[in-house]
């Protein structure tokens, strides 16, 4: 199935979100049960409420027993825990620069992005700028 971006594409847009997920580590437990259309979308919230592990989950680096339930994009079965889906990371056409050690100091915000970009990546390989 499509992610509606073909990896030549100059940038991905994501205009369908359907995300229902539990995620819980000890105490902390994480529920989002949300399906919208809308190609800008803003996440906030106070500190330790989940932002990051959201993102954690869309890029696909939370996984395990932990985390149930299903995330499509734009249609696309990103992760289902009872179908047994989990689409590796680097299939999943996404980038992310966190906010914290992460990042090189030394670099500018657009350097630090440019980091890792190849325009020549092979095919199904992450989307260009």
């Amino acid at each position: 199935m499509s992610s509606g971006c073909a990896s030549t594409a100059p940038r991905c847009v994501i205009d369908s979100w359907d995300v229902n997920v539990e995620y819980q580590v000890g105490t902390f437990r994480l529920a989002l049960h949300e399906a919208w259309q809308a190609q800008a979308t803003g996440l906030w919230g106070a500190s330790g409420s989940g932002k990051s592990t959201f993102l954690e989950i869309l890029l696909g680096l939370r996984r395990g027993g932990a985390l149930r339930g299903h995330v499509k994009l734009n249609g696309r079965v990103l992760f289902d825990s009872t179908a047994k889906i989990a689409v590796p990371v680097a299939a999943r056409d996404f980038a992310w620069a966190p906010q914290d050690q992460a990042l090189f100091p030394h670099l500018t915000v657009a350097e630090n992005i440019l980091f890792a970009y190849s325009p020549a990546r092979p095919p199904g390989g992450r989307a260009g700028l």
